[in-house]
C-alpha cells in the first residue's frame, strides 16, 4: 500500500545579515502561511540576524496582516481554514500561551475570523530563544516566532534545539555560511 506520513516539525528559515531582504521576506511569508501553516515544512520559526531583526519582524507582521484569509479556491485568498476543529483549538491554545507570556512581544494576535469557519488570522511575535513549549513544538497553523541571533553558531544552535526540526531554509549571499549551516543543522 502507498501511504503518506505526517512527521511533524518546527521548521525554520535562517536569515543571515547579508540576505537579499526582499527575497527573504517573500520566502518567509510563503513558507509560513501557504496551506495555513499546515505543512510539515512550514516555517514556524524565523531566525533573523540581529542587524535585521526589528525591521524584518515589523515588516513581516505588517505584510502578514495584509494577507487575505478565506476560501482556498478564491484566487485572492493567500491561505484557507485549518483542517479541523481539533487543530483549530490546538492553535488557539498555543496562541493563548504566547499572549500570556510577558517575554513574547506579540506583533499580531491571531484571532478567529469567522464564527462558523476554521479561519484564523496570523499570530506573529518576537522573542529570544528559550525553553518554552510554543517555540519547541509544532503548532501547525499560522503562528510564527521571530528569533534574533548574533553569530552563525548561535543560529545553528537555535535551529537544532528542538526535537522537531525537519526542514530549514537559509537566506544568505555567502556560500560558506550556507554550507556551514547545511552541514551543522540536524
Amino acid at each position: 500500500k502507498t501511504c503518506s506520513c505526517e512527521m511533524g516539525s518546527k521548521s525554520a528559515v535562517i536569515i543571515h545579515e547579508d540576505a537579499n531582504y526582499d527575497m527573504a521576506m517573500a520566502a518567509c511569508l510563503a513558507s509560513a502561511y501557504k496551506l495555513s501553516g499546515q505543512r510539515c515544512v512550514s516555517a514556524g520559526r524565523l531566525i533573523v540576524h540581529k542587524s535585521l531583526y526589528h525591521k524584518f519582524a515589523d515588516e513581516f507582521a505588517e505584510r502578514s496582516l495584509e494577507l487575505k484569509t478565506g476560501d482556498p479556491f478564491d484566487e485572492d485568498s493567500f491561505y484557507g481554514p485549518l483542517i479541523n476543529k481539533q487543530q483549530y483549538d490546538k492553535v488557539l491554545g498555543f496562541n493563548s500561551i504566547v499572549f500570556n507570556d510577558p517575554e513574547a512581544d506579540v506583533l499580531l494576535a491571531g484571532v478567529e475570523l469567522e464564527p462558523d469557519g476554521l479561519y484564523l488570522s496570523p499570530t506573529v511575535y518576537k522573542t529570544e530563544w528559550r525553553d518554552v513549549t510554543y517555540l519547541k513544538n509544532e503548532v501547525f497553523g499560522p503562528h510564527v516566532s521571530i528569533i534574533p541571533y548574533e553569530t552563525v553558531t548561535e543560529a545553528i544552535d537555535i535551529y537544532n534545539d528542538t526535537d522537531y526540526g525537519l526542514a530549514l531554509g537559509v537566506v544568505t549571499e555567502n556560500f560558506r555560511v550556507a554550507r556551514l549551516i547545511r552541514n551543522r543543522c540536524d
